[in-house]
């Protein structure tokens, strides 16, 4: 029964959360009350003469034992509870202190030129990018004449069931201030697709000289010979061949003349098969191909000027010219020893929109460059009237015979 006694009054003074109950301030008097309530409950055990036995002793050690074991669990949750305590002072003095101010870092006068320096680097690479897109937009917009015609074959699309090329003509002539008409042209028939295919197109100018006698019979001349040529020869024979053997035949015809009279004659002619032209040309006469809106001179002049400037240029053995002898011509038809002949061996593709142009002095040495190409924007008929009526209309006092001759190319 004491016994009993001992363990109920140990379980009323140990706490359930000895955590929660215990107070730090008060450690060590909590320790002495529980060593005087120690002895009072041992001292009534003495009382009743139950000290001697063994119950007595062994109750006497467990209640001895009992307040050591919750005296040293009070002083470990103190010590717990202060430790929290300074934890939790240190982490609210830590958060009440604001934090160190960020450093500002100063503005150097080296961090400035750094700055200026790169939007300097900035501007010029923007500059230097848009120079180089620039110049090619310029190269793409001013390409060289002859890159541009050769940008024109290349992207041209030629039609495998159409072989030949849809061709127009349009021809015109002024006798001008002079008392005959020395100029003639011929063209065979464009207008027959049987005859294009077969033989192709023959177009020709030959201009009389008028410095010799008889121009009007050499030029006639010459026209019928290359004619008959044209229209006789073998159709299977090369064009470029077919070409020359219609000028030889011309050449024939006004030497044949020459056995009574000194006559003579220039020649521009070409020769259309399919989709190719061959050209071939004697004198001073002149051979056009207007495309893309750039016009360029297909052949190359037979005159003394010429011939001056390279013999000066190569040699160092030129002379000095007048005017009316620069353009004394050094081969015509009708010349004894004819060396001189300026023709194409190699076919030159012609596209949609070509115009090929065939004229006498009398055109060119009055209309510019630039009036040629305002007329040959046009349908082949129109250009070839206008440029005749310009000429009439800049009405020069010594007005050559004028001829030309334009074939557009469809």
């Amino acid at each position: 029964m004491e016994t009993t006694k001992v363990e109920n009054i140990e379980k009323e003074r140990l706490p359930e959360n000895p955590v929660e109950e215990t107070k730090p301030e008060n450690t060590e008097d909590n320790q002495v009350k529980e060593t005087e309530k120690a002895e009072e409950i041992s001292a009534p055990a003495e009382a009743d003469g139950t000290a001697e036995t063994g119950e007595t002793a062994e109750t006497g050690e467990t209640a001895e034992t009992g307040t050591n074991a919750e005296t040293d669990e009070t002083a470990e949750t103190v010590a717990a509870a202060e430790t929290v305590a300074d934890e939790e002072a240190t982490v609210t003095t830590e958060s009440t202190e604001p934090p160190p101010p960020t450093p500002v870092p100063e503005k150097t006068s080296n961090g400035n030129w750094g700055t200026v320096a790169l939007i300097i680097l900035l501007i010029i690479a923007a500059g230097a990018a848009l120079a180089v897109i620039l110049l090619r937009m310029k190269n793409k917009s001013f390409k060289s004449l002859y890159q541009r015609v050769a940008d024109q074959e290349t992207e041209a699309v030629v039609n495998p069931e159409s072989p030949s090329a849809s061709i127009s003509c349009g021809m015109a002539q002024t006798i001008g201030k002079r008392e005959q008409q020395q100029d003639s042209l011929y063209c065979s028939n464009w207008k027959d697709p049987n005859a294009l295919m077969t033989r192709g197109m023959l177009a020709a100018v030959a201009d009389g000289i008028g410095g010799l006698n008889d121009g009007n019979l050499a030029s006639q001349s010459a026209m019928q010979a290359m004619r008959t040529t044209f229209l006789e020869g073998s159709p299977g024979e090369p064009p470029a061949d077919r070409l020359l053997s219609c000028a030889a035949a011309a050449q024939k015809s006004v030497l044949k003349l020459n056995e009574t009279t000194n006559c003579g004659a220039t020649l521009v002619s070409v020769l259309i098969t399919g989709r190719t032209m061959h050209f071939l040309s004697i004198g001073d006469s002149r051979i056009y191909l207007y495309r893309a809106g750039a016009l360029l001179q297909l052949n190359r002049e037979h005159i003394l000027r010429r011939e001056n400037d390279e013999k000066d240029t190569l040699y160092g053995t030129g002379e000095t010219l007048t005017r009316k002898r620069a353009g004394a011509l050094t081969s015509y038809l009708g010349k004894s020893n004819l060396t001189q002949i300026d023709r194409s061996l190699q076919p030159m593709k012609l596209i949609p929109g070509d115009r090929i142009a065939l004229m006498s002095d009398g055109v060119f040495n009055v209309l510019s460059e630039q009036e040629l190409m305002a007329h040959l924007r046009k349908t082949p008929e129109e250009a070839a009237r206008e440029m005749i009526q310009a000429v009439d209309l800049h009405d020069h006092p010594s007005q050559d015979n004028a001829t030309v001759v334009v074939i557009g190319i469809g």
